[in-house]
């Protein structure tokens, strides 16, 4: 089974260990100017499709979603999540320190099923609050 609930409560692939293990010894620069750094950036460049695409590294994924959260919503929008999500009852903190809410909603076996995300979606259009002008 597959679980998404956190990168941080299982231990690593046993083939990524020994791989470490290998490689524990060897000194290199920090800070994502090794080798092995810039083989992944041109893995991800390549992947991606695009070359000359900036790839920058972060030490975890809840610097990470707080990265990308905070650059890809404008200051008034929020996060929808199921109530079960990662990034809901993990790292919900993080989000918001960015000035974003996470705004849950429930959830069936860890996903959010089309109709509740409409229903809540016409709930808050419908809201004598909602401002049409930003």
């Amino acid at each position: 089974m597959i679980s998404f609930e956190s990168d941080y409560i299982a231990g690593t692939h046993p083939q990524i260990l020994k791989r470490l293990a290998e490689t524990n010894m060897e000194s290199h620069p920090g800070y994502g100017a090794d080798p092995y750094c810039e083989s992944a950036k041109e893995k991800i460049r390549a992947a991606c499709g695009c070359p000359d695409a900036e790839v920058e590294f972060l030490v975890g994924g809840t610097q990470a979603n707080a990265v990308i959260i905070s650059t890809m919503l404008r200051d008034y929008e929020g996060v929808v999540a199921a109530k079960t999500g990662h990034v809901s009852t993990h790292e919900a903190g993080a989000i918001e320190y960015t000035g974003h809410e996470v705004l849950e909603v429930e959830q069936t076996d860890g996903k959010v099923k089309p109709a509740v995300l409409r229903k809540y979606l016409e709930g808050f259009y419908e809201d004598a609050k909602f401002e049409t002008e930003r």
